[in-house]
C-alpha cells in the first residue's frame, strides 16, 4: 500500500459526480457540485496508516455536496472513486451475501464490510442514516460488488473495477443514485479486517 503522503502527491484519489436536475429546480442548481471530499486510511488510533504493505484499521471516503440551507443544489446521479495504485480491497477475504438475503435484510453478519452514513433531506428536514455495507456475490465481469440498503432510497451497489491505464489500480462506481432522498453527504467506512472483534 502506498503511503497517504505519496497518494496525495500523485493525486490519484478522484471523485467524479454528475448532476441530474429536476425541471422545477431553482437557479441555485447551477452551483451543484462537491463542497468537500476526503479519502484516508487510518490505524485504530485514528492516525494515518502510511506503512507500505500494512493493513489499515479503516478506510474512509467522505464527501459533501453543495447545498442552500437544508436543500441540496441538485441530485447526484453517478459517483466514481479511483484508488491509488497499490491500495486494494480483497472481496474474497469475507463471506458473501446474496441478492435475496439483502432484500430480506438477512445478510450474514460475517459478510459485513463496514458502514455507510448519509445525511439526506426527508420531508424538508436533514436526517442521518447509518446502515451496514455487505460483500455481495459479484455479477459476471465485476471485480467486486459491495451493497447497502437505505429506507426510502432502496439498494445501492458499489461496483469495483480495474483501471486499464497501465497501473491496474482499482476504482469503484456508484451508479444511478436514487433521487428519492436529497443527498447532502456520504461517509463510507470500510473495515480493514472485518473479522476483527473491535
Amino acid at each position: 500500500m502506498t503511503s497517504l503522503g505519496r497518494v496525495l502527491q500523485v493525486g490519484r484519489v478522484a471523485l467524479v459526480a454528475t448532476a441530474a436536475f429536476a425541471l422545477f429546480a431553482p437557479a441555485a442548481d447551477a452551483a451543484f457540485g462537491v463542497s468537500s471530499f476526503s479519502a484516508r486510511v487510518e490505524k485504530s488510533d485514528t492516525t494515518l496508516e502510511t506503512q507500505a504493505g500494512g493493513h489499515p484499521y479503516v478506510g474512509i471516503t467522505a464527501f459533501t455536496f453543495n447545498a442552500t440551507g437544508n436543500t441540496p443544489d441538485g441530485n447526484v446521479k453517478d459517483v466514481r472513486v479511483d484508488l491509488p495504485a497499490g491500495l486494494i480491497s480483497n472481496p474474497q477475504a469475507t463471506p458473501t451475501c446474496t441478492d435475496t438475503q439483502l432484500a430480506a435484510s438477512a445478510c450474514p453478519a460475517s459478510s459485513q464490510l463496514g458502514t455507510e452514513e448519509i445525511v439526506a433531506v426527508l420531508a424538508i428536514l436533514p436526517v442521518t442514516i447509518k446502515v451496514p455495507i455487505y460483500n455481495m456475490v459479484p455479477a459476471a465481469g465485476q471485480v467486486s460488488d459491495f451493497a447497502f440498503s437505505i429506507p426510502v432510497a432502496g439498494r445501492t451497489d458499489i461496483v469495483g473495477g480495474i483501471r486499464d491505464t497501465g497501473d491496474y489500480g482499482l476504482y469503484f462506481t456508484i451508479g444511478n443514485v436514487s433521487n428519492a432522498v436529497g443527498l447532502l453527504s456520504s461517509k463510507l467506512t470500510f473495515w480493514g479486517v472485518p473479522a476483527d472483534s473491535s
